[in-house]
C-alpha cells in the first residue's frame, strides 16, 4: 500500500513538474513573438540593390588605386565610392568564384541585409557578374575592425583590453 501510495505521488510531481516547464517554455515563445513583431516593425532593415559591373566602375572610378582602401587584400580588396544620391560606400571585391552560383550570392546577401543593428555596417547592396562578386557597404570612415584589432593604424592608439571587450559585446548584441 505504501509503494502505491509514494508511486502516484511522485508521478503526480513528476507530471507537474513537466507541465509547469512546457508552460512557461509557451509562455516565453509567446512573448517572443510578441516582442519581436513590434521590434520588426521599430528597426525596418534597409533597402539594398542589385548593382551593374558598369555602375560599380563608374563609382569606383574603374577601381582605381586611389579608391582603394586599406586592408586585407586576400579577399580581392575593397574600394571606396560615392553613389548617385552623393552617399558615401565601400565596395568589397570577393575573389573570383565559379562553385557560388548568383541565386547563391543573391540569398545570402539577402539575409545579410536583413541584419540590422547600429554597430554592424549595413548592406547597400551587391553585384555578380560572370563570377565576379562585389558587395557594397556603408562607409565607415576609420576603417576595418580588423586592422584597429591586430595592427595600429598610423595615428591611432592601441585598444586596451577593456575596449577590446566592449567591441566584441557591441558585436555580439548586434549579431544576437
Amino acid at each position: 500500500m505504501l509503494v502505491v501510495v509514494s508511486g502516484f505521488i511522485l508521478l503526480t510531481t513528476l507530471a507537474v513538474v513537466v507541465w509547469l516547464l512546457v508552460y512557461r517554455r509557451s509562455k516565453r515563445r509567446r512573448r517572443s513573438r510578441e516582442g519581436s513583431s513590434t521590434s520588426a516593425t521599430a528597426l525596418v532593415p534597409p533597402l539594398w540593390k542589385v548593382f551593374t559591373s558598369e555602375e560599380l566602375r563608374s563609382i569606383t572610378k574603374n577601381f582605381s588605386e586611389g579608391n582603394r582602401l586599406p586592408g586585407n587584400a586576400k579577399t580581392g580588396g575593397t574600394y571606396s565610392g560615392i553613389l548617385p544620391d552623393g552617399s558615401r560606400v565601400a565596395i568589397k571585391r570577393l575573389k573570383r568564384s565559379s562553385l557560388q552560383r548568383k541565386k547563391d550570392f543573391y540569398s545570402e546577401i539577402g539575409r545579410v541585409a536583413k541584419l540590422y543593428h547600429p554597430n554592424l555596417v549595413a548592406v547597400k547592396g551587391c553585384c555578380y557578374d560572370h563570377g565576379d562578386r562585389f558587395i557594397v557597404y556603408e562607409f565607415v570612415a576609420n576603417g576595418p575592425l580588423d586592422v584597429w584589432l591586430h595592427h595600429v593604424p598610423r595615428g591611432g592608439r592601441c585598444l586596451d583590453w577593456p575596449m577590446r571587450m566592449r567591441v566584441a559585446t557591441t558585436l555580439a548584441q548586434g549579431i544576437a
